[in-house]
């Protein structure tokens, strides 16, 4: 079944974000979980619904795990000061 062509005028807000209007959205079936790809083709921004993901692409994280990364990944006091005088030196 061929689709009916539907454009709509958009404005992009101030961090760059554009609203993709409703028509749309409900001919693609896309919600707040959808996957969507920006490419750049020529000229053209082009958002394209990603259909299904690869087994095993994304991974969902419990809150447990969360905060043990969280834990694991802080600097110890001694390398957050060897970071800043790094910093305030502007070597980094």
């Amino acid at each position: 079944m061929a689709r009916t062509a539907l454009r709509k005028v958009v404005r992009p807000l101030p961090k760059g974000q554009v609203t993709i209007p409703i028509a749309i959205r409900r001919a693609l079936g896309i919600d707040e979980s959808s996957l969507l790809e920006v490419s750049l083709e020529g000229d053209r921004i082009v958002i394209s619904k990603l259909g299904g993901q690869p087994e095993g692409a994304f991974r969902v994280y419990s809150d447990e795990e969360v905060a043990q990364f969280l834990e694991e990944d802080k600097l110890t006091p001694e390398i957050a000061e060897r970071v800043r005088a790094l910093m305030q030196a502007g070597l980094v």
